[in-house]
């Protein structure tokens, strides 16, 4: 992060600015400052993302391609969407690069995926040696949802069906007194009787 390390500071305490100092430490994970540099890197990244998209032999992925979507995001969870042909993929992925090498990021090859859905195996094959990345398998889950290039079972979203009815259960009687907790029956409450 050359823009924190190479800068100099003033502070200003009561409306007068004290002399400059150099920025040496960096920013750790718990700074106030830390969320607010990730989300500028992030948006250059975004940005990069869409000066791909805007290159000739770019095609977007058919399911997104009406709303013109790239990627998604949450986090550090980056998906990224594009139609399966080299040159989009390469769009993307030289994008993703100098990114890498702006930010001094490096692409963890073993944390990334790429999902192929309808792809010739030989370009398959072409796709993932150009980009050192693994190919996953599907269904994967995204943000506790499993993603699919096939329609999804109804058990594949039991997971997440669970996970929200235990939520739920548990605001039941987060705002009731300690005698109010004691009197909710979970079967009333299902009945709506209570």
């Amino acid at each position: 992060m050359q823009c924190v390390s190479t800068t100099s500071f003033s502070i200003a305490v009561n409306g007068d600015l004290y002399r400059f100092f150099p920025g040496k430490s960096g920013v750790r994970q718990a700074d106030p400052l830390s969320p607010y540099l990730f989300i500028c890197c992030m948006e250059y990244l975004f940005r990069m993302l869409i000066l791909a998209c805007r290159q000739p032999g770019f095609r977007f992925h058919p399911k997104y391609g009406i709303h013109d979507i790239s990627h998604l995001a949450f986090t550090n969870d980056v998906l990224l969407l594009s139609h399966g042909d080299c040159s989009s993929v390469n769009g993307i992925f030289q994008q993703l690069t100098i990114f890498g090498k702006t930010a001094r990021l490096d692409i963890n090859p073993k944390k990334s995926s790429i999902f192929f859905g309808g792809v010739n195996p030989r370009l398959n094959l072409s796709i993932l040696h150009t980009t050192g990345f693994r190919e996953g398998c599907f269904p994967f889950t995204y943000l506790g949802v499993s993603r699919s290039p096939h329609r999804l079972l109804a058990s594949q979203f039991s997971p997440l069906l669970h996970s929200l009815q235990f939520s739920i259960q548990g605001w039941i009687g987060k705002h009731l007194t300690f005698a109010g907790r004691l009197d909710v029956n979970p079967e009333k409450v299902k009945a709506g009787l209570n």
